[in-house]
């Protein structure tokens, strides 16, 4: 990666600084090839809203006591990845969080890109000055829901050096950019922030109207992005050559290559236990946990077959959405975990559990991201 220093600038030899930079450059250029291995049609829909998931242009890098702070400019450009380093003349004093909440100001001013005219939006600031050494912290910057002006940068990294010793130079950032990607489409698919918190607030509604449990079920058929708003693709009722089908498919992109998540939906008033004393399963129950494992086999034994009919297929995963939170004391709520722990390809949600994940999915699609190294 060329480096470019800023003027002034005196360029200290820093093996550190240099793995960072090839995080950073490892980072940039996969993003931007699973950008480019995308249909067409798909880029297009992504780019069609403001998304900073996506923002891989040049970079400025601020080297800092404990790490470096990195800043990218908006968009999938394209050329070549260029860095403009800074490094004061007296060596680095800041942290990076303290380098962050000094150039605050900055990065939260906003430029209507018709106008050119500018605007200061909501200065963020870390609240402390911990150091942040060990982790990875991404910060996202995006106008308001209703205005689409630029940020000098839509993604700034914070790296800490030890995070850098703790991480694959060649798995982290990969790991990362596919992150990003899968980011990135969740943003396409919930359109904007006021949009998912209005998809959560009516789903919050009807599980507390409880006339309304049937519709709980249709909501999530007329809005299959609230359970993974990630996905590349989403099959209604995909076959699998059996008498059942399961109510979604959903295909989510990986570091790993594509990942097939299957979903049965069942009705949200159906217990998940018996009236017994002891905990017993009702039939019911366990007859939708047994759904999951014959189609777990049924694939498994043709995989070949199957891995044509949903690309990339090599471990299916199921997910099924049973009952509600009302029944569930803390000790059925364990056994609900021992049960479904005991498989890495199954996951188990109540209703109620699914507007939990949907707002952690939220802050993850909208807000910034900390990952310890």
């Amino acid at each position: 990666m060329p480096i470019e220093y800023a003027e002034n600038d005196i360029q200290l030899p820093d093996g550190r600084i240099e793995k960072a930079m090839d995080w950073l450059l490892t980072y940039q250029r996969t993003l931007r090839a699973l950008f480019d291995a995308l249909p067409q049609h798909e880029q297009m829909r992504l780019a069609r809203v403001p998304n900073p998931h996506l923002a891989s242009g040049p970079m400025d890098i601020y080297v800092c006591q404990n790490g470096v702070m990195a800043t990218i400019k908006n968009g999938l450009s394209g050329g070549q990845i260029t860095a403009n380093v800074i490094i004061v003349n007296e060596g680095p004093t800041r942290t990076i969080v303290e380098e962050f909440n000094a150039r605050a100001q900055h990065l939260f001013t906003f430029m209507d890109p018709m106008s050119k005219l500018q605007s200061q939006g909501y200065c963020a600031r870390f609240a402390n000055h911990l150091t942040y050494t060990g982790n990875l912290v991404l910060v996202l910057i995006m106008d308001s829901d209703n205005r689409s002006w630029i940020p000098p940068a839509s993604k700034v990294f914070l790296i800490g050096w030890d995070y850098l010793e703790c991480v694959s130079a060649a798995n982290g950032p990969e790991v990362a950019a596919n992150e990003s990607l899968a980011q990135a489409h969740g943003v396409m698919h919930l359109e904007s922030l006021h949009n998912a918190r209005r998809l959560l607030s009516e789903y919050r509604y009807l599980l507390a109207s409880a006339k309304n449990e049937d519709a709980l079920q249709h909501f999530l058929e007329t809005y299959p992005q609230f359970i993974y708003p990630e996905y590349t693709e989403c099959l209604s009722k995909p076959s699998l050559a059996g008498e059942r089908q399961p109510d979604f498919g959903y295909q989510i992109q990986t570091s790993l290559g594509p990942r097939w998540v299957f979903v049965e939906i069942e009705r949200p008033q159906k217990l998940i236990f018996t009236k017994a004393a002891e905990f017993q399963f009702t039939h019911e129950f366990t007859q939708a946990k047994g759904q999951l494992l014959q189609w777990d086999n049924l694939i498994l034994r043709d995989l070949p077959f199957f891995s044509r009919r949903f690309n990339g297929l090599l471990r299916p995963e199921f997910h099924l959405v049973y009952g509600r939170d009302a029944e569930l004391d803390a000790a059925r709520r364990e056994m609900l975990s021992a049960e479904f722990s005991s498989t890495s390809n199954r996951t188990f949600s109540t209703f109620d559990d699914l507007a939990h994940r949907f707002e952690m999915i939220i802050s993850r699609v909208f807000a910034p991201r900390h990952q310890k190294g």
